[in-house]
């Protein structure tokens, strides 16, 4: 999606891929698997939150709220 996103969004469309690549990989018996998975929402909400903001301001699309990231609680790697 990045390679087609509008170049303002271009670097959020590529992080989020990033994250659903993560996601997509995940071993949910590996806590080690399950930990970069989270580390990598943390790491991409900003780019979520980008995304939402510019959808709502440029289309006016709603996309709701970006959840999953507990931006009160640090990752704990990397």
């Amino acid at each position: 999606m990045g390679e087609v996103a509008p170049l303002e969004v271009q670097e959020n469309w590529d992080q989020l891929s990033t994250n659903l690549k993560t996601a997509n990989s995940v071993d949910i018996n590996d806590p080690a698997s399950m930990q970069a998975v989270a580390d990598q929402a943390y790491a991409t909400q900003r780019a979520a939150e980008n995304l939402v903001d510019w959808a709502r301001t440029t289309c006016g699309l709603e996309l709701g709220p970006v959840g999953g990231a507990d931006s009160s609680a640090p990752p704990t790697s990397g």
